[in-house]
Formats: C-alpha cells, structure tokens, sequence
C-alpha cells in the first residue's frame, strides 16, 4: 500500500512539472551557493584597497583586515597526477571592548583534476595566545566547497603581562589537501589586545590592528561646537609661522608644527606641557581666564610633541572655555574608541576650508 502511495506521489510530481512546462512557467531554480560574509565583500569589490591582493593585505579599519589571494597544489600518484586551484578570501574583525576575535573565510573559483579532481580539503587556522570558542576548522570534499565555500572561526584572545597587559597574536590560514597529504600554509596577520586602565576606567580589554596609524579628524562642519579650537587646529598645521610663541633665531619663518603625534599618559609631563602653553597665552592676554577662556594648544597636552619639549614647535591660544573642552571631549573619545596606548603613533587631520 505504501509503495502505491509513493508511486502516486511520484507521478502527480511528473504530472505537475510537466504542467508547469506546458504553460511556459519555469521550474523552481536551484538555491544559489551562499555568498561571502559582508568583509569578504568589501574586500573583493572593485573599490577596495589594492592592498587585498598584497601578501600583508588590507587593514580597511582599526579592527578590520582582509586579503585575497590563489592556493595550488599537485601530486603524483604512480601515473596519475592531480591538481587544484583556487581563491581564496579571509576577512578579520576584532573588537575594542573585547577580546573575541571573528574569522571569516571564502573559497571559490576551485579546479581540479586528475587524483585531486573531488579531494578532501580541510582548512584550519592556528592562532597563537588564542582559544577557539565555537569553530576550529572546515573539512568538506571540493564539490561541497563549491556548493558552499565559506568557514568561520571565533576565538577568545589571551591578555599577556604588565601595566597595560598587552600581547600580540598571530595567526597563519592553513590547507590540507586529499586527507593531509599536502599542506598549504598562507600568510595571515597579527593584531593586539590589551586592557590599559587609562583607556576606560575599568580596564575593559580589547582588541586592534597596530599596523593601522590611526587619525584624528577635527571637522567644524561635524563638531561646530568646538569650531574655534578646529580652526586654531588648522592654523597651526596650515600656517605654523602665524602662531604664538613666534619662531625666532637665524631660521625665521621656518618653524614647523608635527601633524605625527605620539599619545603620552604621565599626567606630570602632560601638566608641564599645560604651564608651558599657559605661560603663551597669558602672554597674548593676561585677563583670559575671567573672560571665560581656556588655552588651547597644539600638539595637545596628552602628546610627547607638547608645548614642554623646548623647541617652540606649538601653538597656545585663548579659546571659548566650552568650545575647547568640546574638542577635547572628541580627544579622550579618539583615545578611547581606538584604543591608542601610550606612546603609539597617531595622525591629526583639519579639512582646509
């Protein structure tokens, strides 16, 4: 009786298809493979860094990086060979307020022959101080690769030792082919956590791409309530020999102002960096604290290029009290989103008008 059903079934499945046909309705299409996580996306796209096909690849954020490149491999057993082909895609997200770390990873384009036409591909993805929370690695024949090419890893990043507990991890994407018989090892990339205490007051971990220098942008158009301190800002990176203290000596005219900084911590050389531009603008006007202002300066306070350093390479200036503590709010944002340590390298940029 079952067998009938089934029978009947089958036949009103050919019936229904073959309606379908006759009134010119297309059959259902097969589901397409899935595509590639939204990284992997922006790392192919036509608008993407050429640095994605470079073996260092493309840090596209502070916690972003991708890299595309071609995987090869051959064989001979006795008579037959094999061989196989394809790109492949990784893209990695880490995170500024934990230490999980994300790994995405696309396949495509595979071809093979010969003893490796249908081989077992196995991929992992060793990375070192780092324990795996969910996947370890991927093994599928290369149809189901085709069929599917993507794999993800997620891991939980190790802290290392010292004030700021910063340690460095590194991780290299590897391919085992036909059931380990060949290895293809790539280069990935490394990336660092820390938990600095002056990064946020509870020392909350994260997780950055030093490679990246990261920038400061100072627009009026975004923050029009710091204006007055962004043009000061501009003044002194566009037009330094403008600006107080004057450059004096042989060289007039020649005084430079570092757009390159470096982020310093020790509050006693950030308070020397402080009185030395106060001095400045008490000399531009003596009575500016009673009218409400604040002295500005740059390179900022917080940096080892500060007014301190002797060289005369800064300026001071009286600004609005609220307009300055608005761009210095931007500032200790700036240090914290990016996770800027002490004495790292940061960039400052001011859109000319």
């Amino acid at each position: 009786m079952r067998r009938r059903r089934r029978l009947a079934c089958a036949v009103l499945t050919l019936l229904g298809a073959s309606l379908l046909a006759g009134l010119g309705v297309a059959a259902p299409a097969a589901a397409a493979a899935p595509g590639p996580a939204p990284l992997i996306k922006a790392c192919l796209a036509d608008a993407a860094s050429d640095n994605a096909y470079t073996q260092a690849g493309w840090y596209r954020t502070r916690t972003q990086w991708c890299r595309n490149w071609v995987i090869r491999a051959g064989e001979e057993t006795g008579a037959e060979g094999g061989s196989m082909q394809a790109l492949v895609s990784i893209g990695v997200t880490t995170s500024t307020d934990d230490l999980d770390v994300h790994v995405d990873l696309y396949i495509r384009e595979i071809s093979s022959s010969g003893s490796l036409k249908n081989a077992m591909l196995k991929v992992d993805l060793p990375c070192t101080g780092c324990t795996p929370t969910r996947t370890s690695g991927r093994s599928a024949v290369l149809s189901g690769w085709i069929a599917d090419g993507n794999a993800t890893f997620d891991f939980a990043a190790g802290l290392g030792t010292g004030a700021d507990k910063i340690a460095s991890h590194a991780f290299h994407p590897r391919f085992l082919l036909g059931g380990g018989l060949l290895v293809k090892e790539s280069t990935g990339t490394s990336f660092r956590c820390d938990s600095a205490s002056y990064i946020n007051s509870g020392g909350t971990p994260g997780c950055v791409f030093p490679q990246t220098h990261p920038t400061l942008l100072y627009d009026a158009s975004r923050q029009p309530n710091a204006k007055v301190t962004i043009a000061h800002v501009r003044q002194a990176l566009t037009a330094p020999n403008s600006t107080q203290p004057w450059w004096l000596g042989d060289d007039t005219g020649k005084k430079t102002i570092p757009s390159v900084l470096h982020r310093q911590t020790d509050k006693s050389k950030n308070r020397k960096n402080n009185r030395a531009a106060a001095a400045v603008c008490r000399s531009i006007d003596p009575s500016y604290v009673s009218k409400g202002n604040d002295c500005d300066e740059y390179p900022f306070e917080s940096s080892q290029e500060g007014a301190a350093r002797g060289d005369n390479r800064f300026s001071a200036l009286p600004v609005p009290l609220g307009d300055n503590r608005s761009a210095g709010s931007t500032l200790g944002k700036f240090y914290t989103d990016l996770r800027v340590l002490d004495g790292e390298e940061f960039h400052v940029a001011v859109p000319r008008l």
